[in-house]
């Protein structure tokens, strides 16, 4: 029996965002491909996980992307902070519109023309129900005196990982869509707070972004 040419690419940082996907889309369990990344086949759609950070994430990206030059479409999911002003809370899920880059403080003039904020596509029918919201990526979490310094990014979320896959797919003309959920709202305790809130919601994300999936491979 033939396998059906891989032409999506769904790609998550963490192994225990991606853990609950691949059942709920009856595909492969998650195959360790080294110590940070996981990969799993569901159909047309193949996972790609890429381990903590921009670095990382374009890394593995980039590979899946040589060995399946039939992908023409990617997808992002995973937890990330909110920011207390947003007005979002944890556990709630939405729709990300633009990602900037917040950990660039150098004072080179002209420098922020390398890392131009991103737009995102829109996600499949059904998405449109979720909210829409800007994401800041860092190498680390955002603490209080970053947040004040002239030039942050105005954005209601922060991940590490978003900005690179977007700059990537840019580079390639990839549309991107991407759903995350609220682990924690930002503060100088981030770390803790996501350890928390992390996991009481992780799989109920995981429901909704498959449903998103299922629309999405059937367009």
């Amino acid at each position: 029996m033939s396998t059906p040419e891989v032409n999506r690419l769904l790609m998550i940082a963490m192994a225990p965002e991606a853990a609950h996907i691949p059942a709920i889309l009856g595909g492969e369990a998650l195959q360790r491909v080294d110590s940070l990344r996981w990969t799993s086949c569901c159909g047309n759609l193949l996972i790609g996980v890429s381990g903590v950070g921009g670095h990382n994430m374009a890394a593995m990206t980039s590979k899946l992307l040589l060995e399946n030059p039939g992908i023409r479409e990617v997808a992002n999911f995973g937890s990330a902070g909110a920011y207390l002003e947003s007005g979002l809370e944890v556990g709630d899920c939405c729709m990300v519109r633009r990602v900037a880059k917040w950990d660039l403080f150098l004072d080179i003039e002209d420098f922020e023309q390398f890392f131009t904020q991103k737009e995102l596509s829109a996600g499949p029918a059904g998405s449109e129900e979720l909210p829409l919201h800007d994401c800041n990526s860092g190498c680390s979490f955002s603490r209080e005196m970053n947040r004040r310094r002239p030039g942050f990014p105005p954005a209601d979320l922060e991940d590490m990982e978003l900005y690179s896959l977007a700059a990537l797919c840019q580079l390639h003309e990839l549309p991107l869509w991407s759903m995350k959920f609220v682990s924690n709202i930002v503060s100088d305790s981030s770390i803790e707070d996501f350890a928390q809130g992390f996991v009481p919601n992780v799989k109920q994300a995981s429901k909704l972004m498959s449903d998103l999936l299922v629309q999405w491979l059937s367009e």
